[in-house]
């Protein structure tokens, strides 16, 4: 059995670099989807398959845990969430000041010429070599996961306990409540 997990780190990367402020442009297409799906999603539909499989319940032996086909999270959903929640929650830097975000990230649509706020810097080469996923436009297919719920549905504990479908996600509140603070908490952290 085969479990594709497609997890964009790169957003990791923009929420980093905006959130401590000095990430104000960034290249790609605003309508791109991010294929972003938490990782206990994906151990829940490991879980599920497996007793399927051993159930006999399914026969399929390839599942892709993804978000884009059933509830796609764009870029711009990023940008829009990133401003909401940093405006919020100011990241606080090492001499305990919070940074101040003024505005909404900037996407440009074409190239990173058009990023005059961090020409020639560690950012416009960090922007050209993320540029292949910002304007990555394709949507995983996730049939046989969709078909594994529907297989297991009714059947006592399964669908309940081991959520794992992604039109569950309410992206604004799983970004805002759990990966961004888990992100400023364990990974953002200031240096106080």
């Amino acid at each position: 059995m085969v479990i594709t997990l497609y997890y964009n780190k790169t957003i990791d990367f923009l929420i980093d670099a905006y959130g401590k402020g000095t990430l104000r442009s960034f290249v790609g297409n605003s309508e791109v989807v991010f294929d972003t799906i938490p990782a206990d999603m994906v151990v829940n539909s490991m879980i599920i398959a497996l007793l399927a499989h051993s159930m006999n319940l399914f026969k399929n032996w390839i599942y892709h845990s993804a978000s884009s086909l059933r509830n796609p999270f764009k870029f711009s959903d990023l940008r829009d969430i990133m401003y909401s929640y940093f405006t919020k929650n100011p990241w606080v830097n090492q001499y305990g000041k919070p940074v101040v975000v003024t505005q909404k990230l900037t996407i440009c649509s074409t190239n990173v010429d058009e990023l005059p706020l961090n020409k020639g810097s560690k950012l416009e080469r960090i922007s050209d070599l993320f540029k292949h996923y910002s304007f990555f436009q394709s949507i995983f297919d996730d049939q046989n996961a969709e078909k594994l719920r529907i297989a297991t549905k009714g059947i006592p504990g399964m669908n309940e306990e081991f959520n794992f479908d992604p039109k569950a996600i309410n992206w604004n509140d799983y970004m805002m409540n759990i990966h961004f603070p888990g992100l400023v908490k364990y990974s953002i952290r200031s240096n106080i």
